[in-house]
């Protein structure tokens, strides 16, 4: 067997110590010369001694019997009782006082018990007898204490019963046989019942799939209105809408949200950061011709400075400017990836 090292934290910047790795070899008591009633690991050397007190009682009293084990090694923790018919050892109080003393651990372990006669007469109490095997002698020896005799006068107190198990009053004994009594018959016995116990969860299952599907119907419609075709097409009316005035600022604002709508539906870039060269080369990179990047920031940017001109802006001239989007989304419609 491996006892693990001890460590310990030293401070301050002290580190840590620890202790070397020890390792223990265990082998058994041996077999042969092995004496009845021997305990595995009851080793060491004991000696066993005993006080009984009172030795004179009446039936049905208790008397205290205190067995004392002292001694190195690996003291018992519980000792063999004698039984026998009238006497009745009970459970014993244990106090103990163990040490490791010059290398060898020991000392003694008291077994208090009370024990409780009802039987007349002189009663022998009997023997205990400890075995244990010592490991200095490499041999086995029996610890024995005799308890001797306790008197026990009458008592006119009722003796004790054993505790048993009792039997109810029992009906009357039957002379004819009869049929089987028919048995109650409960909800649970009925198909039907379990049939409406399962509506419950069965119902409760229905109901989180239907909120499941419902949810996911909502999801994919919000995505498609949110989608970028939708977008455009949603910018396509408005320009259709502002086309109906002739508030030529609105015709050209309409305008350029539809062509960037375009852009992010067809080439999945969004304009609003990109301008002059910059903006053609990001066309460009997406998928639309040099040419035709180069007509749709010329435009945008006609957009713009009639937009901040009203003085000379003309909703014919922001009509054709319109119109001339509409032909470019179509043109980028068609130059997608």
């Amino acid at each position: 067997l491996e006892i693990g090292a001890m460590s310990l934290s030293l401070s301050p910047r002290g580190g840590v110590r620890e202790s070397e790795k020890l390792s223990v070899l265990v082998v058994d008591a041996p077999i042969a010369g092995r004496p009845a009633g021997y305990e595995v690991g009851n080793v060491g050397r004991f000696t066993l001694t005993s006080d009984v007190t009172p030795r004179t009682m009446e039936r049905g009293s208790v008397v205290g019997v205190d067995l004392s084990v002292d001694g190195t090694g690996n003291l018992p923790s519980e000792l063999p009782v004698p039984l026998q018919a009238g006497v009745k050892w009970l459970e014993p109080d244990v106090h103990e006082k163990l040490a490791n003393t010059a290398g060898r651990y020991g000392g003694h372990r008291t077994f208090s018990y009370v024990v409780r006669i009802e039987r007349e007469g002189d009663v022998d109490l009997g023997t205990i007898e400890l075995p244990f095997y010592d490991a200095d002698q490499h041999t086995y020896d029996v610890a024995r204490a005799t308890l001797g005799v306790v008197h026990v006068t009458h008592s006119d107190a009722p003796a004790a019963q054993s505790a048993g198990p009792t039997l109810p009053e029992l009906p009357p004994m039957r002379r004819v046989l009869g049929g089987q009594k028919a048995q109650a018959r409960h909800i649970t016995d009925r198909s039907w019942a379990w049939a409406l116990i399962a509506l419950g969860p069965l119902g409760f299952a229905f109901v989180t799939a239907s909120r499941g599907i419902v949810a996911r119907v909502r999801v994919r419609a919000a995505e498609r209105r949110l989608s970028p075709l939708a977008v455009l097409a949603d910018k396509q009316r408005a320009q259709d809408t502002a086309l109906e005035s002739d508030d030529a600022g609105a015709i050209d604002a309409a305008t350029i949200r539809m062509l960037e709508a375009a852009v992010l539906a067809h080439l999945k870039k969004n304009l609003r950061a990109a301008t002059g060269e910059a903006l053609v080369r990001e066309l460009n990179e997406a998928g639309a011709s040099r040419e035709l990047g180069q007509r749709l920031r010329d435009l945008l940017a006609s957009c713009e400075a009639a937009r901040f001109a009203p003085d000379s802006a003309s909703s014919k001239g922001a009509r054709d400017r319109a119109a001339i989007g509409r032909n470019l989304a179509g043109e980028l419609a068609k130059a997608k990836v």
